[in-house]
């Protein structure tokens, strides 16, 4: 699940997580601000996770059952207009992903803009659709 999170200095991260369906226990969480430790940490200043905020999902997600694949799209870090306190690249801001349902587990992901200043959010679901080319999909 994704978050309405505030767009100024304030605004909380927006992490995305996953619940289970039958008993609402929390079984994942994706930190689309890294921790230390996680991938993309070196892209925000340090301990950027304990001060900054928003970079979350707010537009929806798709879920391809089949393959147990989310995907989802990311707003901009906060605070929106000015990025002078959060050098550096900001992964996870600003990009369309694919995450195992069941772990959170990143699988790819694709970052539209690096150190957003226009608050220039994916602020629609991914599509998924079958595509038939001469007969073969």
């Amino acid at each position: 699940m994704g978050s309405r999170v505030g767009e100024g200095t304030d605004a909380a991260p927006g992490y995305i997580r996953g619940f289970d369906v039958r008993t609402g226990k929390l079984k994942w969480v994706f930190h689309t601000i890294p921790h230390p430790g996680e991938y993309g940490y070196d892209t925000w200043p340090k301990d950027a996770w304990k001060k900054s905020g928003a970079a979350n999902n707010w537009g929806g997600m798709v879920l391809d059952e089949k393959r147990g694949v989310v995907y989802l799209g990311t707003g901009s870090p906060s605070s929106d207009f000015y990025g002078g306190a959060r050098e550096g690249t900001n992964l996870f801001s600003d990009c369309i992903m694919a995450l195992e349902a069941e772990t959170g587990k990143r699988i790819w992901h694709f970052q539209t803009i690096h150190h957003d200043l226009w608050d220039r959010d994916i602020p629609c679901p991914p599509t998924l659709t079958t595509v038939v080319h001469q007969g073969k999909k």
